[in-house]
């Protein structure tokens, strides 16, 4: 896992939402959707999320939430979005 994207917040606990994400950033020829992607979504030092099987991902600036764009199959994807508040 090396990643090359993040996205960081802070939620109002003040405790840090932090995303990591290998998504080939720098290789302006891939489609988003060309191949699958590696994510990681911690919350202070614990991982929440993990995936092997992603498009994007973003967190939100004030750490409430975080949402993520699943493959599950070649054609077809989710959105999953969660409440940090909830976790």
């Amino acid at each position: 896992f090396e990643p090359d994207f993040a996205r960081i917040g802070k939620h109002q606990n003040g405790s840090i939402v932090a995303g990591f994400g290998d998504m080939s950033v720098g290789s302006s020829n891939v489609h988003p959707r060309d191949h699958n992607k590696t994510a990681r979504i911690y919350i202070d030092d614990r991982v929440v999320y993990q995936n092997t099987n992603i498009w994007n991902f973003d967190i939100a600036r004030n750490g409430s939430s975080f949402a993520v764009h699943e493959a599950i199959s070649a054609r077809g994807s989710r959105l999953l979005v969660a409440n940090i508040d909830s976790k």
